[in-house]
């Protein structure tokens, strides 16, 4: 029985360790340099952006493969045989008898023959540029892959943040809910207030709960959202937070208009300069004037260098030692009359390839535009929807306390100090919202100008 309650024993301390161990477990905390580290390096976006620079370097290193020349070592074997059945031949009166004779002859070769293209109509030329230029666009759009995902990653790391915040107020506000209705149910009791202000005060405080759950499922999706942008898994538990965050949201009120930021050309110029779409478009251009060469290319003769080395002989000691060995050098131009019709089709689609790409380029640089209008409008009309609420919040604050101490003299209603309540919870919510939301579109400003890189 002693060893069967040591063993017992012996149990229940390896559960209550390995409890322990457990729960001295730590979830992970993610600030957002670390989201965007984290973001950069296992998005998929991002790894199919960075796939396709990859893509287009195999392109250029095809391209570089047609200026090598071409060689093209060989070697074959020949044997060539000659059987002869006997005959007899007459002269005069003698019978001759010539037997039947077998003959082998071989014959082996071995050579190299290479060519090299010195000219085949700037064909060549612009295959490998377009090929290069193909790189560029590909790191181009890399790069602007990289500041859209940072955008993304900023905006869902402070709807995080600020659904978190407003956790706080909706559970600080059900708290106060249940306290009051804690003492109404006791003045109730003691006959000092009727039984409808408990009703009215049980709804409040289910109200109350009620947006706490709905708040805390909005902030439970909204880090849901964010960990799958981060391709991490979204049953494994994270703290999503970064004090820093916190303290730029207190300095909006201090950051400056957006009159200050320069005037809308300058921002303008500043984009068009920056910003990687822009400048792969540009590339887009490029690409369709060397399609216009490539399309002429066959307007042009070709010129090529060419030559071979080999050895042949009937013993293959011999050939293989080139002793016996010739050689060859020459020249070719060459010139194929185009087939008219295709080749005039082919110059056409290049040339209205080409215009495309301008007007592209034009929508392009209006696109922009209408996107810097945008942002700065938004950051205007957010940083005055802060300030307003702030003021709103301030005297929403000072209204609850003058209903609240109104009520508690006797003076004031339950319904008065309700409709305060929830003026000022209101303002609370819109406060934060519109702070966070200012300094989202603060982040979607950098994005438009594109003069950040990540």
């Amino acid at each position: 029985m002693k060893k069967f309650f040591a063993l017992i024993s012996a149990a229940i301390l390896f559960l209550t360790s390995v409890s322990a161990q457990t729960q001295t477990i730590q979830p992970k905390t993610i600030t957002l340099d670390q989201a965007l580290a984290i973001a950069f390096e296992r998005n998929v976006t991002v790894a199919e952006a960075a796939n396709g620079i990859d893509n287009a370097k195999a392109g250029v290193m095809a391209a570089y493969g047609s200026y090598a020349p071409r060689v093209i070592p060989y070697g074959y074997f020949n044997r060539k045989g000659n059987n002869t059945p006997a005959t007899v031949q007459t002269f005069g009166n003698q019978f001759l008898t010539i037997p039947a004779q077998s003959q082998y002859l071989n014959q082996y070769s071995l050579g190299v023959s290479a060519s090299y293209t010195l000219f085949d109509g700037f064909n060549r030329e612009s295959n490998f540029s377009s090929a290069r230029a193909g790189q560029t666009q590909a790191e181009q759009g890399y790069d602007r892959t990289r500041q859209s995902i940072a955008n993304a990653v900023m905006s869902a790391y402070l709807a995080v943040i600020l659904n978190e915040q407003q956790v706080k107020v909706l559970q600080e506000n059900l708290t106060n809910e249940k306290n009051r209705l804690d003492r109404i149910t006791e003045q109730n009791r003691l006959g000092a207030v009727a039984i409808g202000d408990v009703y009215r005060q049980q709804s409040v405080e289910a109200q109350s709960e009620y947006n706490l759950i709905n708040g805390q499922n909005l902030y439970d999706k909204s880090k849901a959202d964010l960990l799958n942008l981060l391709a991490l898994d979204v049953n494994q538990e994270y703290v999503i937070a970064d004090a820093t965050i916190v303290t730029q949201i207190k300095q909006v009120e201090t950051d400056p208009s957006v009159q200050t930021l320069g005037a809308f050309e300058d921002l303008l110029k500043r984009a068009l300069v920056s910003r990687p779409d822009y400048a792969s478009v540009e590339e887009g251009v490029n690409l369709a004037d060397l399609g216009i060469t490539a399309a002429w290319s066959g307007y042009y003769p070709s010129l090529s260098v060419n030559g071979s080395l080999s050895s042949t002989n009937e013993e293959w000691p011999i050939a293989s030692q080139w002793s016996n060995r010739a050689t060859s050098v020459g020249l070719t131009l060459s010139w194929q009359m185009p087939e008219f019709f295709g080749a005039v089709q082919r110059i056409q689609v290049a040339n209205i390839a080409k215009r495309n790409a301008v007007l592209q380029l034009q929508q392009k640089e209006r696109d922009i535009s209408v996107e810097l209008k945008k942002a700065l409008l938004d950051l205007d009309a957010a940083r005055k929807q802060y300030v307003a609420s702030q003021k709103s919040q301030i005297a929403a604050e000072q209204d609850r306390k003058t209903a609240e101490a109104k009520y508690n003299l006797g003076s004031g209603t339950l319904l008065d100090l309700q409709v305060a309540d929830a003026t000022y919870l209101t303002a609370q919510l819109t406060t934060l919202s519109n702070a966070y939301s200012y300094f989202t579109f603060k982040k979607n400003f950098d994005l438009v100008i594109g003069e950040k890189k990540y």
